[in-house]
């Protein structure tokens, strides 16, 4: 019961680091492996790490393009 529990929190581990990589714009099936082998530091790293900056750019135009069509309605 003990190895199931424990299989089941580390792969629940690699799973959450897995969708904080892919909404960060990282590679997420290295973070489902780094998941698996660091658990918690894993998830810390990726709490700490932020968006790659091709994300953040991206983001950016976004919100300048929300912006400009708000003043167009104006």
């Amino acid at each position: 019961m003990d190895t199931v529990l424990t299989l089941t929190t580390w792969i629940g581990l690699g799973l959450i680091c897995m969708v904080m990589a892919e909404k960060r714009g990282r590679n997420k099936t290295l973070g489902f492996v780094a998941g698996l082998f660091f658990g918690v530091f894993a998830i810390i790293y990726y709490a700490i790490v932020g968006d790659t900056k091709e994300l953040k750019e991206a983001k950016f135009e976004e919100a300048v393009i929300r912006v400009d069509k708000r003043r167009r309605n104006k």
